[in-house]
């Protein structure tokens, strides 16, 4: 390949002035924003944890299979995305410049150096990271890439083009309106609202006048939405937030139409409506189907913006592949998931596909820090989903699904992809309802509500149930105490309640056969004197909270009149 001459000056001269300070350019698809310093560590911080590789580390697995990728291979890899790259930056001396917990390594004035020698190289500025140290641009040159990738300072240059699992399409034997159908002119009434019967199985119905119906942003990672007029989205599917990359326009919300019904549609008496239906859209174009090259790089974008303004993040694309490695090309899509989950709270959940293989690993949906959704039909059976070991976190609903079709009306789909949504859709519920509790608390709490299904490869933890997930615990209590009593004395047991709504009753009860019972306290403890030769009697605690009520009972034997300090046994 031969480079223009201007082209090449400019990454010499630009990578041997790599601590330039010059203002940034101004030019690009982004306009010029101050680049905040995401991590509180200090510089000694940083540089400590920056030289450290931590066992494990599926960012250092990435990381190193880019570094030991032969030129020709990383050539070929290039030209598939149209030199769209993410480069992330390090300390010199460091391995990598997000730690395992998605904490930036790099001060902010030397990331802000970074970014002005890479802009320099490029035709184009996609974005400037602000939670991790890293750039995405489309460059002038392979040459280019290939330069960058020889600085110290460079942690990455990744080019986002692992295989696509594209969102499959299904047909189920018993749709008979389809959003994909050739014969969309054909949509569902829309008045009265219907209830479809994916939310009645996962009981959000039933959930919501409990928890609320999840107020807040969704941020949609997808092939866009439908905004054509005669539709019932703008009544049906809000927004706050709508970017369009530059990828080919066509088909804009054709497969995220859907999927953002799934989650988000509204409860307002038309239509259908979502899992999660006061929530808002924060809509993120980075696909469509004829471009979906440099999708990873689109999504890194996406998920960046979307932790200041979203809590809860849906991708309905995954990679298929049949190694269990990640793909080299999410190096940068990786540090921004781990960003965003653990320095912003933010939930992410992502499909596992439709193949039904279960050679297939799916990423991002096999990373710790997103869910992954599997498939359910109508008997909770599983359907759909790939289930390579790790994809499938829990299932949803993914047969028949009622939605809001790209051009107009309601339709049903099938598939992971509106399995997916709907997860998101019930974890923005969750969210509301226990605001202060973590990213793993609240994932605990799913998977523990769930409904067990047949294979737990396939399908995970189960079937989500969000009333459940939002009901509170069973009540329970136990007593602690003296069960045997060898010396006359003053004795006390003490209830343990736990779950509930934290406000107990307590009723205290005795009773020397087990059958005739009087009250004895109504306190958290119950005190008395029992001297020995006193007759066994049963004890039992009665505790009730929050409209539940929970008891124990205890046999208490005492030991006869002994002489001296022996212990007698009755």
């Amino acid at each position: 390949m031969r480079i223009p001459r201007r082209i090449t000056a400019v990454l010499a001269v630009t990578l041997a002035l790599a601590g330039c300070r010059d203002d940034l350019p101004t030019a690009g698809e982004q306009p010029a924003r101050p680049v905040p310093d995401a991590s509180a560590l200090s510089r000694a911080q940083m540089e400590s944890k920056a030289r450290i590789a931590e066992p494990g580390d599926l960012g250092m697995v990435m990381r190193n299979e880019l570094r030991a990728m032969d030129d020709a291979t990383f050539l070929k890899e290039l030209e598939r995305t149209g030199n769209i790259v993410m480069v992330g930056f390090k300390l010199e001396t460091g391995v990598r410049g997000v730690s395992a917990r998605g904490e930036a390594l790099v001060p902010a004035d030397e990331k802000r150096q970074r970014m002005q020698v890479v802009e320099r190289l490029a035709e184009r500025v996609i974005h400037r990271f602000g939670g991790i140290p890293a750039i995405a641009v489309k460059l002038h040159s392979a040459q280019a890439a290939l330069g960058l990738r020889k600085q110290p300072w460079v942690d990455y240059v990744a080019p986002g083009g692992s295989g696509l699992m594209t969102p499959d399409v299904v047909t189920s034997s018993m749709s008979t309106v389809r959003c994909y159908s050739d014969y969309l002119n054909a949509p569902m009434p829309t008045s009265p609202q219907l209830l479809p019967w994916n939310i009645q199985r996962i009981k959000a119905d039933q959930a919501w006048p409990i928890a609320g119906q999840g107020a807040g942003s969704i941020a949609v990672l997808d092939d866009g939405l439908d905004e054509g007029p005669n539709n019932l989205n703008p009544i049906e599917l809000p927004w706050d937030f709508k970017r369009y990359y530059s990828v080919s326009t066509s088909s804009n919300g054709r497969h995220g139409t859907p999927v953002a019904g799934a989650a988000f549609a509204r409860d307002n008496g038309v239509g259908t409506v979502g899992s999660g239906p006061a929530a808002t859209g924060r809509i993120y174009k980075i696909a469509d189907a004829n471009d979906a090259s440099a999708w990873e790089t689109y999504a890194a974008w996406s998920i960046d913006d979307a932790r200041y303004y979203s809590k809860v993040v849906t991708i309905s694309y995954s990679t298929k592949q049949t190694s269990s490695s990640p793909p080299a090309a999410q190096a940068g899509l990786y540090d921004a998931i781990r960003n965003a989950y653990y320095q912003h709270s933010v939930l992410i959940t992502a499909s596992t596909g439709n193949q039904q293989r279960s050679d297939y690993y799916a990423y991002p949906a096999k990373f710790d820090e997103v869910i992954g959704v599997g498939g359910s039909g109508y008997s909770d059976e599983w359907v759909y989903n790939n289930y390579a070991p790790g994809n499938v976190e829990v299932a949803a609903p993914a047969v028949d699904v009622s939605t809001v079709c790209k051009g107009g009306g309601i339709g049903i789909e099938s598939g992971t992809s509106f399995a997916t949504p709907m997860v998101a859709g019930a974890l923005m519920v969750m969210r509301g309802y226990y605001p202060y509790h973590s990213n793993d608390q609240i994932r605990a709490k799913l998977r523990n509500t769930a409904q067990p299904m047949a294979s737990t490869q396939k399908s995970g933890a189960g079937r989500i149930d969000l009333l459940r997930a939002v009901s509170p615990d069973p009540l329970s209590v136990y007593i602690n105490g003296q069960t045997y009593i060898d010396y006359s004395g003053s004795y006390t047991w003490t209830a343990y309640a736990s779950n509930g709504d934290g406000n107990y009753a307590y009723q205290w009860e005795r009773s020397s056969d087990g059958y005739s019972w009087y009250p004895v306290s109504n306190a958290s403890t119950y005190s008395a004197y029992v001297s020995q030769g006193d007759p066994a009697f049963y004890l039992r605690v009665i505790v009730t909270s929050a409209g539940q009520t929970a008891q124990d009972q205890i046999y208490v034997t005492v030991a006869g009149n002994c002489p001296g300090t022996e212990i007698c046994i009755q």
